[in-house]
Order: C-alpha cells, then sequence, then structure tokens
C-alpha cells in the first residue's frame, strides 16, 4: 500500500504542475480562448473561407465546444473528421466534446482512434481514458491513464475530485 501511495502523490504533485495550455503553438489562440465569442467569429471565417482545411474546422469546435454550444461543436468535428480521417487531432477534440457529453463508449471510441492515428494531443487523450476509467470504478486503469497523460504531453486534464476518486482505489 505504501507504494501505491507513494504512487498517486508523485502523480498528483506533476498533474498540479501548471501546465502549457495545448493550443499555444497557434499564435493567437490564448487571445481568443479569452474572449470566446471573437475566437469563434475568427475560426467561423477561416473555415468559411477555407472549407476544405480540417484544421480550422477542428479550431471552431473546439471554440463551440468551450463556449458551451455542444450542437455546433459537434457538426465543426464532424467535419474535421470527414475532411481528414486520419487527423489523430479531430478525433481527440471530438472525444473531449463526448466526455463533457458524458457520452462515454463514444469518448472511449475517439480516444482509441486518436492514439491510432498519432494524435499529437495525447496527454489529453489519455486524461480522458483516466476520467473515463473513474467513472467505472476503474481506479486502477485510471491512475495509469494518468500516467501516461503526465508522461506524453505538458496538458493534463486534471481535478481534485478525479484524485479523490483514485485514492479511494487504495482503499478497496
Amino acid at each position: 500500500h505504501i507504494l501505491l501511495i507513494s504512487y498517486v502523490i508523485i502523480i498528483f504533485i506533476a498533474c498540479s504542475i501548471k501546465k502549457k495550455n495545448i493550443y499555444q503553438s497557434i499564435d493567437t489562440v490564448d487571445y481568443y480562448f479569452e474572449n470566446k465569442q471573437l475566437a469563434i467569429e475568427h475560426y467561423k471565417a477561416l473555415s468559411k473561407k477555407f472549407p476544405q482545411n480540417a484544421e480550422h474546422h477542428r479550431m471552431l469546435g473546439i471554440c463551440y465546444r468551450e463556449h458551451g454550444q455542444l450542437d455546433s461543436s459537434i457538426i465543426e468535428f464532424n467535419q474535421s473528421i470527414q475532411l481528414a480521417p486520419n487527423y489523430g487531432n479531430a478525433y481527440a477534440g471530438r472525444a473531449s466534446l463526448y466526455l463533457k457529453m458524458n457520452l462515454l463508449p463514444e469518448a472511449k471510441k475517439d480516444c482509441d482512434l486518436a492514439i491510432h492515428f498519432n494524435s499529437t494531443a495525447l496527454g489529453q487523450v489519455y486524461s480522458i481514458l483516466a476520467a473515463i476509467a473513474l467513472e467505472t470504478n476503474d481506479y486502477k486503469s485510471s491512475l495509469n491513464y494518468l500516467k501516461k497523460a503526465n508522461h506524453y504531453s505538458d496538458i493534463v486534464y486534471c481535478s481534485q475530485n478525479n484524485w479523490i476518486k483514485a485514492q479511494n482505489y487504495l482503499n478497496l
């Protein structure tokens, strides 16, 4: 039990460290995410000007998701995937949306596709898988996914509640 407790503490500390925003590779995104309506307008214009660009549709899907416009978000993620069926990051974005909508089997399937298609957002993908495992009370898998999330990416989606649930695994 001491080894397992140490393991949870190490992951918790690693997860608590401020991580980079996954979207920093795009110069203007930090600004746009602080101004969500402006972000939507920006990526909507880009998607209209370049309708065959899967990345613009994915980013618009992210903006809609973060603004709570889930129906519009799913449309944009689906469009991104239709344009580029092997684009792992589009599956990762849609998996995050499905998780938000509590559609866990769909989220899991998209996580598997994101991994298969070499998404560059593996930290996000493994964090989603960890959340799914927590929802099904599979604490051991959740901890393993969180460890992978921290290994693969500078961003890890964690919450105090997730760590409390994961620690419950220790008490079984």
